[in-house]
């Protein structure tokens, strides 16, 4: 326990040494819309929106897809599944077709997720995968994991920051919708390892 809580602790002043660091941010045809996802991300914390299905115990990136779309971003069939190429949601049947027909396992299982950000070639979702994580804007995603960085197990929706009196960010505030959680302070968390995955927007109109 006390390796864990140390660990926790190294994590937190890691990325917060980190905060300064420039990111160079793609430019997109398409912004994301932030203050949308946001709005959705706080409307359906503690519920299922009945039109993309519900798999509880793990509904959390089923959720933090939606807040996504929310967002003005846009499903994808397009492209080899096999490749992480679609991410889709049109109904609870799994369906690999290039068709906007049914539901792709990267829309709910977040390690998959994070192959589509990395595959979908056509750029339908920018998106950076391991940003700075005090770099954390609302409607961004937080994954995290007791084991590195690329290995997350839960995600969560980023809704608010937390800022010192210099005006910089010392923690997010974050939603989630498998354990139903509410403006939870992201460092509460118990996992040491959190990976921002910051949405940047669309380079499709």
């Amino acid at each position: 326990m006390k390796k864990m809580i140390n660990l926790i602790k190294e994590n937190y002043k890691a990325d917060l040494d980190r905060r300064n660091i420039e990111i160079e941010i793609p430019e997109v045809k398409k912004e994301y819309n932030r203050s949308n996802a946001v709005e959705y991300a706080h409307l359906y914390w503690h519920e299922r929106n009945k039109d993309y299905g519900e798999y509880d115990p793990n509904n959390c990136m089923n959720y933090g897809s939606q807040v996504i779309i929310a967002g003005g971003m846009s499903m994808d069939h397009t492209g080899d599944y096999a490749n992480y190429e679609q991410w889709k949601n049109y109904g609870t049947n799994y369906n690999e077709a290039e068709s906007p027909n049914g539901l792709v396992y990267t829309w709910t299982y977040i390690p998959f997720f994070r192959e589509y950000l990395q595959h979908n070639t056509d750029g339908n979702l920018i998106a950076m995968i391991n940003a700075p994580l005090y770099s954390g804007e609302g409607g961004d995603m937080i994954q995290i994991s007791n084991e590195d960085l690329n290995s997350p197990v839960h995600n969560m929706v980023v809704v608010d920051t937390i800022m010192n009196d210099q005006g910089e960010i010392v923690d997010l505030i974050v939603n989630g919708n498998t354990l139903d959680m509410h403006n939870w302070p992201l460092s509460a968390s118990a996992y040491p390892y959190k990976s921002l995955v910051k949405i940047i927007g669309s380079n499709k109109q």
